[in-house]
């Protein structure tokens, strides 16, 4: 927006803005945030019949994929396993506001991300009007001043989180409790959202509490900014943090191109530019060769896993279909629509290359209920390993699948050169030395 309109802001005036806006989140420390999107409306709402539900995740699972716990007539307590960040209450939020806090999505303080398979969401749902933090005065919330609670701790207090464990507490001491956890306290929950429900459970309020232990910025800050340094290069950053972050995703066919973009700037460019080659080869049979699909798939996976549940894509690795197994399967919901991407995994040498491009994959495109799919083929010809010999370079092989691609599917082919790469330095010696 500034980028629009500067023609009519002073120069001076625009650098000033620019160094205000260019801070980093290794640079900032945040101790308490709480979101609130909708506006309260208790108006007509008999306060008796209002409902209270406090939501959260935490990186435990249960024996059971659901569980409900009562306590009495006070309030129900319930386990849910999540299998996508979407299912978390805490990152769905967070992303219909779609928030920023110093180049960091706030979608980062989700507790389920990078470990959505060992998460589970607890709703406990209050059979009574709970706010010990605000009075409603003629429809309107007037905080309550919690500076004496927040000075005995201090500087923090979530009386929520104190109700939330009393539940808790309750249920361990019945052996009710579905996790194995001897010392029960408030680092248990970082996050909350706290959602107030009418009539037919219709949504009066919501408010997310987040931040509410002591180390929950500073986890959440390290872990974004670790995971970026640890996967990608340095120079890279900037254009995939701004990529992730301001592509909007509202079509099947903006879904598959992001998706094939991310592809091209983290995994080609990590590959081909950062080093990451090396992984893709080892030595077998007394001789530096590459490294079978499935090896090559795990890496894949982890390299864009975290990226992907930033921005709520789930990938699923070895999906069946069509009586095979996809590598990838990419999906995302928006306003209610289903998104899928199917991506198939081939050695450029793989002797069914051009099966898996027009038959394999396709099926399973079909399969799925989709049109879109990414054929990603890895390029391992070299001095050191001398296939495919049916091409002799990369452009011979775009060419190939360009052709052979069928047309009734929206498919985009992406070649990755995993060839041996030399290194800079050893570039420079070579040339010192001729």
């Amino acid at each position: 927006m500034i980028e629009e309109h500067s023609e009519y802001i002073d120069p001076d005036i625009l650098s000033r803005i620019y160094e205000e806006l260019d801070f980093d989140p290794e640079n900032l420390e945040i101790s308490k945030l709480c979101v609130e999107l909708l506006e309260p409306d208790f108006s007509g709402e008999n306060q008796d019949d209002i409902k209270t539900v406090i939501s959260f995740v935490v990186p435990f699972i249960a024996e059971n994929d659901h569980i409900i716990c009562r306590l009495n007539d006070r309030a129900e307590i319930i386990f849910s396993k999540i299998t996508n960040v979407f299912e978390d209450p805490i990152y769905s939020f967070l992303d219909s506001a779609e928030m920023l806090i110093s180049g960091m999505p706030l979608t980062f303080f989700a507790d389920s991300i990078g470990n959505v398979s060992e998460s589970t969401r607890i709703d406990i749902v209050i059979n009574h009007f709970y706010h010990p933090d605000f009075e409603l005065i003629e429809n309107n919330i007037v905080p309550i001043d919690l500076g004496r609670e927040e000075a005995k701790r201090g500087g923090r207090y979530s009386p929520h989180k104190d109700q939330i464990l009393e539940f808790l507490w309750e249920l361990q001491q019945n052996e009710k409790f579905p996790f194995q956890i001897k010392n029960l306290n408030s680092e248990f929950i970082s996050n909350y959202l706290v959602s107030y429900l009418g009539n037919g459970d219709k949504l009066l309020h919501h408010k997310l509490f987040t931040i509410t232990n002591f180390n929950s910025y500073f986890e959440a800050k390290n872990k974004f900014i670790n995971n970026l340094n640890a996967h990608y290069m340095s120079e890279d950053i900037p254009e995939i943090r701004s990529y992730i972050l301001d592509t909007k995703i509202n079509s099947k066919k903006s879904f598959a191109d992001f998706c094939y973009r991310l592809l091209e700037i983290t995994l080609k460019k990590s590959i081909e530019f950062g080093g990451l080659n090396s992984a893709f080869w080892e030595d077998r049979d007394k001789k530096n060769s590459p490294i079978l699909e499935p090896k090559a798939q795990s890496i894949i996976y982890n390299q864009i896993r975290f990226l992907a549940e930033i921005k709520g894509i789930k990938i699923s690795r070895e999906v069946v279909a069509s009586n095979g197994s996809l590598d990838f399967h990419f999906s995302y919901t928006k306003n209610d629509i289903l998104m899928n991407v199917c991506v198939e995994l081939k050695n450029a040498h793989h002797e069914n290359l051009e099966h898996g491009l027009t038959t394999q994959l396709p099926l399973y495109i079909k399969d799925i209920g989709s049109r879109e799919g990414i054929f990603l083929v890895l390029w391992y010809k070299s001095e050191r390993f001398t296939k495919p010999s049916v091409f002799d370079d990369i452009k011979e092989l775009e060419d190939f699948l360009l052709k052979k691609s069928p047309k009734k599917y929206r498919i985009k082919s992406l070649i990755i050169d995993c060839s041996p790469k030399i290194s800079p330095s050893l570039k420079l010696s070579k040339t010192r030395l001729g």
